[in-house]
């Protein structure tokens, strides 16, 4: 008989995530769903919950952004447990590819009896990944943003703060190690994608699909200040990958490295420095899907 772990996060876009557990959990009772209902209450939580519940539930539904699904899917391990989604975070990267569009009614059907579909996960220097890790400028970027407290977040707070660096970033030199290529050169970012969207609506990968057995790796090489202000706008539609000085290639493993001092986020949230082991786990979750 199925029964879901609920686990929702009522911290997710700004504490506004809290005013829909209530109906959410409302919904649930009413199509008679097996369910029980935990909230968390700190950062790692959502992992604690999953790791503790992953052999009583049949499925699992995670009400919250992209990190709190990121807890759940460390929480979970290698369980084959399926997992759904209601997608009420600030920046719900990953979700979008997931939800599409959907209003919450949609996505609790979804989660609740959508299609199950295996997707590969990535693994950073221990730590399972659902998104993407990014180093260099946008790990910058969210460490500015950590830095500024727990209510910043959000795209046009991510976008603020892009502006600001771009006029004050300085590259450093990384060494990129593929089984395909070998990199030592200043980078302005290198961001190891699984799926194609980051800081809420920048399509750094935009060509990534979340079960081909590979990474989308883009790398963009060292930018004076006129060239970051005239391109930023093309990371937005995904158009940049056009330039010179963007290279997009996959892999299944790489290793990044750095002399000096280097700023990286995983799923979103800041992470510390390198060196940083990569590499794709395929068909490694569960997912329910709209089918």
């Amino acid at each position: 008989m199925k029964k879901i772990l609920v686990i929702a996060n009522p911290a997710s876009d700004n504490g506004r995530t809290v005013k829909v557990i209530g109906p959410i959990r409302q919904a649930l009772i009413k199509k008679r769903v097996n369910f029980d209902l935990f909230i968390t209450s700190r950062p790692g939580h959502a992992t604690e919950l999953a790791e503790k519940a992953r052999k009583k539930y049949s499925d699992m539904m995670v009400v919250g952004g992209d990190g709190t699904l990121n807890e759940v899917v460390n929480g979970l391990g290698k369980s084959s447990i399926p997992v759904g989604l209601v997608c009420t975070g600030s920046g719900n990267d990953f979700g979008k590819n997931i939800i599409q569009g959907r209003n919450i009614e949609e996505q609790i059907d979804v989660a609740i009896g959508g299609k199950i579909k295996k997707i590969d996960v990535g693994l950073c220097n221990g730590r399972y990944f659902i998104n993407g890790v990014g180093i260099g400028f946008d790990g910058k970027v969210v460490e500015q943003i950590m830095l500024k407290g727990k209510r910043w977040k959000g795209h046009w707070v991510y976008l603020s703060v892009v502006l600001k660096l771009l006029f004050t970033y300085r590259e450093p030199v990384m060494i990129i190690k593929t089984k395909e290529k070998s990199i030592d050169q200043k980078v302005f970012l290198i961001t190891v994608a699984n799926g194609t969207t980051f800081g809420g609506g920048f399509k750094l990968t935009p060509d990534a699909l979340l079960d081909d057995g590979l990474f989308d790796v883009c790398l963009i090489d060292p930018l004076n200040i006129a060239m970051r202000y005239k391109n930023y706008r093309t990371t937005l539609t995904g158009e940049h990958i056009k330039l010179d000085v963007v290279r997009i290639f996959r892999t299944k493993e790489i290793i990044i490295e750095s002399p000096e001092e280097v700023f990286a986020h995983m799923d979103g949230e800041f992470i510390g420095g390198p060196p940083f082991h990569i590499k794709l786990l395929p068909s490694f979750l569960k997912i329910r899907i709209p089918g």
